[in-house]
């Protein structure tokens, strides 16, 4: 079969397995579709998939990849809960996962960077300049 990138994949999952997905992405926040999406973007991510695969765009488009606003509300939404003193034992649990997700996320767009720098033959500070990057303070 030849790659469609417009292409739709439509999974039938077992009940118990949809009701799991369904609920946890309830409790982050999330719709089930980018719940999903997100979920299989970091198991292909974790199974060592070579950035070196990619091309030129697809690596531009990892790099540029986000989480959904509503991820970003709940993580903001879960901190000043903390910081106030008033997070749950679940929300905390709640919160660890999303810092993991969204530390993972990071770790892959970083990957990414180098690998297209690496191409491009130029430091990676020059791309990520080029790019409207600003590394994080130390």
């Amino acid at each position: 079969m030849k790659y469609d990138p417009g292409m739709t994949l439509t999974l039938d999952l077992a009940a118990d397995l949809e009701h799991q997905v369904l609920q946890e992405a309830r409790r982050r926040g999330l719709d089930a579709e980018s719940f999903a999406l997100d979920l299989l973007r970091e198991s292909l991510a974790s199974k060592g998939s070579s950035e070196s695969a990619l091309s030129e765009g697809e690596l531009l488009e990892e790099i540029n990849r986000g989480f959904p606003s509503g991820v970003w509300a709940r993580y903001r939404e879960l901190v000043a809960r903390r910081q106030a003193e008033t997070l749950t034992a679940e929300e905390h649990t709640e919160l660890i996962a999303l810092i993991d997700r969204i530390e993972l996320a990071n770790a892959h767009r970083i990957e990414c960077l180098a690998e297209l720098a690496t191409r491009r033959q130029v430091p990676l500070r020059v791309l990520m300049a080029e790019m409207g990057i600003q590394p994080a303070d130390a």
